[in-house]
């Protein structure tokens, strides 16, 4: 699944026939194109860090694209480019491609990945694959300033559209929705050591 640092699966063949089609590549990059919330976040963590918001840092973040998704953007343009050839066993995935763009002083919102637009959140899934809400993708490798916190107020629309959108990704990618039924599982062990519930978002049935 496409995800900042961390959580990647070994490589496989790539399949010939798309999994995602360009119908659906579209439908996820228009549901997926609210803002997460009602100001630029990239300005709590830029100052500190050249003036560059950490998730738009090379140095700091590895994109990863859907296979079918970086064909279909490298269709449009040459604006998501492949890491060289010397890296990418260390990154692609079975469905991934480790990918870059031209950075945060040349973004393109409209080309931004599924990737871009999901961050810093994941699914948090019951112990029978349904959906509980979001949640902030936790790991040590992460560098997100609003990941832990509940001080801010997301875009309820943004995270409505996010849960419909994994939905959307478990049909096409059945597989996933075990992954993360597991990952929800180690952050609910996680957070239990540490007294602290987990922070979800956009429960199903909110307004």
């Amino acid at each position: 699944m496409p995800q900042k640092n961390g959580k990647r699966r070994k490589a496989l063949p790539v399949p010939s026939k798309p999994r995602i089609s360009e119908y659906r590549l579209k439908k996820w990059y228009r549901l997926m194109n609210q803002p997460i919330m009602d100001f630029d976040c990239g300005t709590l963590c830029a100052p500190d860090n050249d003036g560059i918001a950490q998730c738009c840092d090379k140095e700091l973040t590895v994109p990863l694209l859907f296979h079918d998704e970086y064909r279909w953007q490298r269709k449009r343009s040459s604006y998501w480019k492949r890491y060289p050839k010397s890296e990418r066993e260390e990154y692609d995935t079975e469905e991934d491609y480790a990918c870059y763009c031209p950075g945060p002083l040349k973004c393109d919102r409209n080309k931004r990945a599924l990737v871009c637009r999901t961050y810093p959140f994941e699914p948090h899934l019951a112990s029978d694959g349904s959906m509980l809400g979001m949640t902030y993708i936790f790991g040590s490798d992460q560098h997100c300033p609003l990941i832990g916190t509940t001080t801010y107020r997301y875009n309820p629309d943004y995270l409505s559209r996010s849960m419909e959108y994994w939905e959307e990704v478990f049909k096409v990618f059945p597989e996933e929705r075990e992954h993360y039924i597991q990952e929800s599982k180690k952050v609910r062990r996680a957070m239990k050591r540490k007294k602290r519930q987990v922070p979800l978002f956009g429960k199903p049935g909110e307004g």
